[in-house]
């Protein structure tokens, strides 16, 4: 199991209860499946980037309060832009960066 996973999991259940709200109307209010937000909250699950920004949408957070690891204060995944061949290319990199 990968951590992104698991910190992702555990940040989505932690602003879900923080809301006080089951994990069906989370679903509603990001309109995915019941049973989706517990695999995703139990990492059983590699989610889409469309479908992190609805559930971040639904628990009124930012993406990379979901990506933030309680360890460390740190986030774990980033978007990096890139210049290649005087075109600006968006690639998705793993890394550790402090949140200033």
């Amino acid at each position: 199991m990968h951590d992104i996973l698991n910190i992702f999991g555990k940040n989505v259940r932690k602003y879900r209860r923080l809301l006080n709200i089951s994990q069906e109307e989370l679903a509603d209010r990001a309109d995915l499946h019941r049973t989706y937000i517990g695999m995703i909250e139990r990492a059983e699950k590699n989610i889409t980037l469309v479908n992190i920004e609805k559930i971040a949408n639904a628990l009124e957070v930012k993406i990379e309060d979901l990506l933030k690891s309680e360890n460390s204060g740190r986030i774990i995944l980033g978007l990096r832009y890139l210049k290649n061949n005087s075109k600006r290319w968006l690639r998705m990199e793993w890394f550790n960066s402090i949140l200033l």
